[in-house]
């Protein structure tokens, strides 16, 4: 029975200050995290966000970067914060394997490399894809020196119509929220508009946005 206290003990050391999915839920501060870019799309929420005078988190995949390395050095010119979504959009609640903590930690140094190349810097962030959070990626992203960020809500992907989505982010909008946006994808004009309605009502409630490392404290 000592033992297996101990073990829990160890258990939540190592998740403790790992893993974060929503910030203060007492002030008015949301988080605008966007995944799976860079691509094609980069320039219009740049200039979105610079439009409304909002700094975002951007997690991009370093086969995007590769694709598209003066948009993911771009996204840090304008002030932006970069994020790591690894190197491939793997999901790992799929992967069976036991090396499955070794394998996301290579991916994790792989991708900084990939960024330190393009960018001339790393990042501390990580989002798995897929928003994989068990404990081997949490292991790993300890033992790698960086923080596993989730997200509180995020819809962007589902086929909706553009005023159902809107409603749906607006109804998520809560103190500490952080919204999941998509760079890459088909429907990216629509997102965009699903974006900019939220920003202007979660504005008009009051709020301020801030990147997730001024969120969480992370820097």
């Amino acid at each position: 029975f000592s033992i297996l206290i101990f073990n829990h003990i160890l258990l939540c050391s190592a998740q403790k200050g790992v893993f974060f999915s929503e910030g203060n839920t007492k002030a008015k501060e949301i988080c605008i995290t966007i995944d799976d870019g860079p691509s094609k799309n980069t320039a219009q929420l740049l200039d979105l966000l610079d439009k409304h005078k909002i700094k975002g988190t951007f997690f991009v995949l370093g086969v995007n970067a590769d694709k598209y390395p003066e948009n993911a050095r771009e996204i840090l010119k304008r002030g932006h914060e970069l994020g790591s979504h690894l190197y491939h959009h793997t999901n790992y609640y799929r992967y069976k394997e036991p090396d499955i903590k070794q394998k996301i930690s290579e991916h994790i140094q792989k991708m900084n490399s990939s960024l330190l190349a393009i960018t001339g810097s790393e990042t501390k962030l990580l989002r798995m894809p897929h928003g994989y959070s068990r404990q081997p990626a949490r292991e790993a992203a300890r033992e790698n020196g960086v923080f596993l960020i989730n997200w509180s809500f995020g819809y962007d992907w589902h086929k909706i119509s553009k005023e159902e989505m809107i409603k749906k982010y607006k109804a998520a909008l809560k103190p500490g929220a952080v919204f999941l946006f998509h760079d890459a994808g088909t429907n990216a004009p629509m997102r965009l508009e699903v974006l900019e309605e939220l920003i202007l009502h979660a504005k008009i409630e009051g709020y301020t946005f801030l990147t997730v490392s001024d969120m969480f404290n992370l820097k």
